[in-house]
């Protein structure tokens, strides 16, 4: 409901509906709708001194393991009740997380026809 709430805000911005007869909307004015609306859907690196996720489940983390490495990516269970971080199907807590975001949606199931 949040994306469809901001859609209409975008859409309401740039007065998208022209009664008829008016000038159609500038080609600029459509780009910057469709970017506003892609930016709604892309998932964005929250930092965990900025916030936690609201719900427990798996998230796309950063990890700083503090070896003098370079910082890398996985998937960690977030304990929404313990607001805590845990290594996957475990109750074993990761206190290297320092940023998180949404996985994103699978795929589409791939239609195939028969040959």
């Amino acid at each position: 409901m949040e994306i469809e709430n901001k859609l209409q805000e975008i859409i309401n911005k740039y007065d998208v509906w022209n009664a008829p007869g008016e000038e159609v909307l500038p080609v600029t004015d459509v780009l910057s709708i469709a970017e506003e609306a892609y930016q709604l859907g892309v998932p964005k690196w929250v930092s965990i001194t900025d916030a936690l996720p609201e719900y427990g489940g798996e998230y796309n983390v950063v990890l700083d393991l503090q070896d003098g490495g370079s910082p890398v990516s996985g998937i960690m269970e977030f304990d929404g009740v313990k607001n805590i971080w845990n290594y996957p199907g475990t109750n074993v807590e990761c206190t290297d997380v320092t940023h998180w975001m949404e996985l994103p949606l699978p795929p589409s199931p791939i239609v195939t026809q028969d040959k």
